[in-house]
């Protein structure tokens, strides 16, 4: 007779391993240097050419709002340069779409200001639009566009970059796995809780 362990694993591999199996949090690592920069910024040590790192985390399955459109993707966005700096998760625009041939992911906080700021990020190629799943690694092609902008409040942006580095990426699947053994764990305990109850 199989242990009852053995059945509690493979429940919980089932129970835990099958959201992440078609749930996947992906992100997008950005690095490269500001192409144009707000005096305001100048301060903090931010000028042309200056060394940024940004990442932008969101969540590849997220359904379809709308026609190419993935509301409410964004779980989190980061972004350093000398000694400007901001992390948040999106309270206010938060978006990851693709038209024509573009992939834009927008995300912000509300209301705007220096350190709460929205961000955008554009991919433009020539190559069609992606359809309704969103991608897991950056479509980059041959000649595509990026740009990187940072509004704070007004219609121009108070940071701009361009032609910067985009790497990915998703988690380990020993990660997930990890998960499920202690999910397994935990109903086992439960299990073995209630029936000392009895």
């Amino acid at each position: 007779m199989r242990h009852p362990v053995a059945g509690l694993l493979v429940g919980a591999v089932l129970l835990f391993g099958a959201p992440f199996a078609s749930a996947m949090r992906v992100t997008w690592h950005l690095s490269g240097v500001v192409s144009s920069v707000d005096p305001d910024l100048n301060s903090l040590g931010v000028n042309l050419d200056t060394p940024f790192v940004a990442d932008i985390t969101y969540e590849s399955s997220t359904p379809e709002s709308s026609p190419g459109t993935h509301a409410d993707a964004v779980i989190s966005v980061s972004f350093q340069a000398a000694a400007y700096s901001f992390a948040f998760a999106p309270t206010g625009a938060n978006r990851a779409e693709g038209f024509g041939n573009t992939f834009q992911i927008t995300a912000g906080l509300t209301p705007l200001g220096l350190y709460t700021p929205l961000v955008q990020l554009q991919l433009i190629d020539t190559q069609p639009s992606m359809g309704p799943s969103l991608p897991v690694a950056p479509p980059l092609y041959a000649g595509t566009q990026r740009t990187f902008d940072i509004y704070t409040g007004g219609p121009t942006p108070t940071a701009y970059a361009s032609g910067f580095a985009i790497r990915y990426s998703v988690p380990e699947p020993g990660d997930v796995a990890l998960l499920a053994l202690l999910g397994a764990a935990l109903i086992h305990r439960r299990a073995h809780d209630a029936g000392a109850i009895r």
